[in-house]
């Protein structure tokens, strides 16, 4: 089966469930290519199990961010095969290093790195003892005998699923994908802010500050009635609110081109760090708020004092605020 069909299949096994995970963490021995690392040189040429890389173009395409958890004695060497498969790209972290603690340094690195909770990670491994340890700090995992494949990619998402279920009570809808978060509302629901938001909002009213949306949000109608509920459509001089997996550089491109406000003159808010990360390569200041504070007045100062700090008031011509 060619990768085309594999990642096909994915998308496919993706989309049967309402609730998928923000992060999915591969082991990289036995589970993504069928091969110890020390047992190899730089020089030869690694492959990967037939289903693997369809299915990681499957979580690209779904924005679902990617990791590596490797407890190989030799980085060096899977380094360089993961530059030889093209891979590196694929992965908002790559934890590879040897450890007695069965992964639980290379999750709670991970964890660090991208900010977001165990209980929103799929783990794939071929070690019943890492499965074990990392079971145990929240993370949904899967053990795997033959590498990473579709009937195991399939079981990861039901029981990541089965796992959100039996605890949402107690998690909060941020923490699950945001290509799914829409999907728990309906346009006849009564949305709410932040309790903040929309007094800093009519405060960057009375100043003249353009105001814009950039969402990944895969409902853009619920979002758009949300909005009118909520009257805010007269805020935003422009509304991008699209899904995407470029973490919104395809947003602010066209919020660039709508405006003609260049990048360093903008202030972004997100929750999400892939997102705050790309962005800020764009020379956007970006401001990380936490997922159950939302925008607020601390927030708030924070963004224009970064800003400030990047960008002296003195040497932007006021136009472009």
């Amino acid at each position: 089966m060619g990768e085309e069909r594999v990642k096909a299949e994915a998308l496919q096994i993706l989309g049967l469930f309402q609730v998928l995970p923000r992060l999915v963490v591969f082991d990289l021995d036995y589970t993504l290519w069928p091969f110890y690392c020390e047992c190899r040189s730089k020089r030869d040429s690694p492959s990967l199990y037939r289903h693997a890389k369809g299915i990681m173009f499957a979580l690209k395409e779904k924005g679902i961010d990617m990791a590596i958890a490797s407890r190989s004695p030799t980085p060096d060497i899977a380094k360089v095969f993961i530059d030889k498969l093209e891979m590196k790209s694929m992965f908002v972290a790559q934890e590879i290093f040897s450890s007695w603690t069965h992964k639980t340094e290379h999750f709670q690195k991970i964890q660090r790195k991208t900010g977001i909770p165990y209980k929103s990670m799929l783990f794939f491994d071929d070690e019943d003892r890492n499965i074990e340890t990392v079971s145990k700090m929240g993370v949904t995992s899967v053990l795997v005998e033959n590498g990473v494949n579709l009937d195991m990619f399939k079981l990861g998402l039901s029981n990541f699923a089965t796992n959100f279920a039996a605890s949402s009570t107690s998690i909060n809808k941020k923490d699950i994908n945001v290509s799914q978060k829409s999907d728990c509302y309906s346009i006849g629901d009564s949305p709410m802010l932040f309790r903040h938001a929309k007094g800093i909002m009519c405060a960057l009213k009375e100043k003249g500050i353009a105001m814009a949306v950039a969402s990944r949000s895969s409902t853009p109608d619920i979002a758009n009635a949300f909005l009118d509920k909520l009257e805010l459509q007269p805020m935003f001089v422009t509304k991008e609110i699209f899904d995407s997996w470029t973490h919104k550089t395809e947003h602010f491109q066209r919020i660039q081109m709508t405006t003609g406000i260049p990048y360093e003159s903008m202030l972004f808010f997100d929750d999400e760090h892939r997102n705050f990360a790309t962005v800020s390569k764009m020379g956007v200041t970006s401001v990380l708020v936490d997922w159950d504070g939302g925008v607020n007045l601390d927030m708030f100062k924070l963004g224009l004092n970064n800003f400030a700090a990047k960008f002296p008031a003195s040497s932007i011509d006021h136009k472009d605020k």
